[in-house]
């Protein structure tokens, strides 16, 4: 992965990234159907809702991949949608690789396509 994207940082940062959306998901849990405080004075409201809301369409760019793969597909997993991720021509492999540990980690078959 280092050596298609050009830079090692890719994969601490994309450590740094799991680990931070692993806290967003327990924190979601912990806040389901409460309402929170948006900065409007009160004029609308904001409720924290874990609900699916259809099929994510992302494209990842050739420099850093892996990352960008990341910050997209997991949150649309974890908020329920199923993903179709398109990566660069350029730098697809990461992102292949990136698909095949979630089917290995027990993703539902078609919660992520890749195209290629």
């Amino acid at each position: 992965i280092v050596l298609q994207c050009g830079a090692e940082a890719d994969m601490g940062d994309a450590l740094s990234a799991c680990e931070h959306f692993a806290c967003l998901a327990e924190q979601q849990d912990k806040h389901q159907n409460e309402v929170i405080e948006n900065g409007t004075g009160g004029d609308f409201t904001t409720k924290i809702l874990l609900e699916p809301i259809g099929v994510v369409g992302a494209i990842t760019p050739w420099n850093y991949p892996f990352l960008m793969g990341i910050w997209k597909v997991i949150p649309a997993i974890a908020a329920g949608c199923t993903i179709v991720l398109k990566p660069s021509e350029l730098a697809p492999l990461s992102c292949m690789l990136f698909g095949e540990l979630l089917n290995e980690a027990g993703l539902p078959k078609g919660a992520i396509n890749i195209l290629s």
